[in-house]
């Protein structure tokens, strides 16, 4: 089985860490409602850098650059390129799951259920008051509420919903937002390749948290596994 390359980790890292932090949160009742909204309200694209920072003389080395395009319905595509532009991966996040794959690979990786985001989880006044906030901060001209979950630091503006505009992984780790434009997501940008759909990535995930004792977490990804082949032909 192929190894999935470390930025796709990085960018299913930030996936959970998202959902950690709405599980964490809570609205003024102390609650949080099963009702799922939509967010956000315009389409938009935003450029990365990814950058890291060494002891040596703390100047960040750009190792890599990424593109998302997220519309109203809050799908979205990543594109993640080397620094010399040549395209590494793609993740994408639609109704219908969420998937990954690279230029070479013979097969799509499906990773999990797509789930729609609240908008009560992006306002000015929900971060503000959320107990993971931390600071205000500033970023590309926008206000920016920094979320503290386990360590790592999450700018996120309320204009662009729960995609954040910078990640703080650690001191020497950072995916920041060098630009941020609204405009409409061009056609045909959220259909995966015609390829075979895999879940090894996911039945590797099961098998490691098996191991490590995790059974009931296990059990829950091959209860996604097993709902996605029930529903899908296999090729």
């Amino acid at each position: 089985m192929k190894r999935i390359p470390r930025y796709l980790y990085i960018v299913f890292l930030t996936l959970i860490v998202a959902v950690l932090a709405l599980l964490l949160f809570r609205n003024k009742q102390g609650t949080i409602a099963s009702h799922l909204e939509t967010l956000p309200h315009r389409s938009f694209r935003i450029a990365y850098q990814d950058l890291r920072y060494t002891d040596h003389d703390g100047r960040p080395i750009v190792i890599g650059k990424r593109v998302r395009w997220v519309n109203i319905d809050d799908e979205w595509k990543e594109e993640a390129y080397a620094p010399d532009g040549q395209l590494k991966g793609t993740y994408l996040r639609t109704k219908e799951g969420i998937f990954a794959w690279r230029p070479l690979d013979d097969a799509v990786q499906y990773k999990g259920v797509y789930q729609a985001s609240r908008q009560e989880f992006t306002t000015a006044e929900f971060l503000r008051s959320a107990k993971t906030f931390i600071r205000e901060d500033t970023i590309l001209g926008y206000k920016a509420y920094v979320i503290g979950v386990s360590g790592q630091e999450t700018f996120r503006v309320p204009e662009f919903g729960l995609t954040p505009l910078k990640i703080v992984f650690n001191k020497h780790s950072v995916l920041e937002a060098v630009e941020a434009v609204f405009e409409e997501v061009p056609a045909g940008s959220f259909v995966k390749p015609s390829l075979p759909v895999s879940t090894s990535w996911l039945e590797g995930e099961a098998q490691h948290l098996e191991k490590s004792g995790s059974v009931e977490d296990a059990k829950d990804i091959r209860d996604v596994i097993k709902r996605w082949k029930e529903s899908h032909i296999e090729r």
